[in-house]
């Protein structure tokens, strides 16, 4: 296999060539005036993944639904399925049912409480589960730069979804 640091630059510069740009920068320009709701589709499952991606990588799952990043934990889950991140999505769902049958409470407050009730046992299997994400089986990067190739007209300026 290539190099990871390879693929991610070569994913890079294919953004570039499709016209796609920076397909981070653009989002996160967007979020200064919108609600990630109110993004195009695409942009809008590409923030979610890679706001859980960054939290998780930060600070674990329990760090993802501790900050407000958690909220939006059932639309991460929609948005890892939809670019066919099938192991972090596996992930994810697996990190939710800790939370119960209801999953985590899409209202931080609550879910603070809800990982302030976890058993050691709960707490545990959070960290392996972090250990595997860790792993990386999607090659997440390089997922996040193709799939904002295949929706590139989401990144043309008159974009709305």
């Amino acid at each position: 296999a290539a190099n990871p640091k390879v693929r991610e630059s070569a994913a890079q510069a294919l953004c570039e060539l499709a016209g796609v740009g920076d397909p981070f920068a653009t989002i996160w320009k967007r979020l200064e005036s919108e609600a990630v709701d109110d993004l195009p589709r695409p942009m809008r499952n590409l923030a979610l993944a890679v706001g859980l991606k960054g939290e998780v990588d930060n600070g674990g799952f329990s760090q993802y639904f501790f900050n407000p990043a958690g909220n939006d934990a059932a639309k991460a889950l929609k948005a890892l399925e939809e670019m066919d991140a099938f192991a972090a999505a596996a992930l994810l769902k697996r990190a939710m049912a800790l939370f119960g049958a209801s999953g985590p409470s899409p209202d931080r407050e609550r879910r603070m409480e809800q990982l302030a009730d976890f058993t050691e046992a709960q707490d545990e299997q959070l960290g392996e589960l972090d250990s595997e994400f860790y792993k990386d089986k999607d090659g997440l990067e390089v997922r996040f730069h193709l799939y904002a190739i295949q929706h590139k007209e989401a990144w043309e300026p008159a974009a709305k979804d």
